[in-house]
């Protein structure tokens, strides 16, 4: 119950309450195997209120899962912020 406590109230009011619940779910998962949270208010903020629940809902409460997917958005935010602007169809 402590654990669960700590997560409710690390992520505040930062997710829906719905989302917010699954959220500490796959947190406390997470912490009871040893590792850390994988849903925090930092990457909320990077992955918004639907990456988020995408994350949740294809890791299907698995944590080591959920970690591997949060990996893959962050990773996709880089490659999208390196792609080349483009000038009238050319590459600059």
């Amino acid at each position: 119950m402590q654990i669960r406590g700590e997560e409710h109230r690390t992520l505040g009011d930062s997710l829906p309450a719905d989302l917010k619940t699954e959220a500490v779910r796959l947190n406390v998962a997470s912490r009871e195997k040893g590792g850390e949270s994988i849903i925090t208010p930092d990457r909320v903020r990077e992955l918004g209120e639907k990456g988020v629940r995408e994350v949740i809902t294809d890791s299907r409460g698995d944590p080591t899962r959920a970690a591997r997917l949060v990996a893959e958005k962050a990773a996709e935010r880089v490659v999208e912020g390196a792609r080349p602007e483009r000038d009238g169809g050319r590459d600059r």
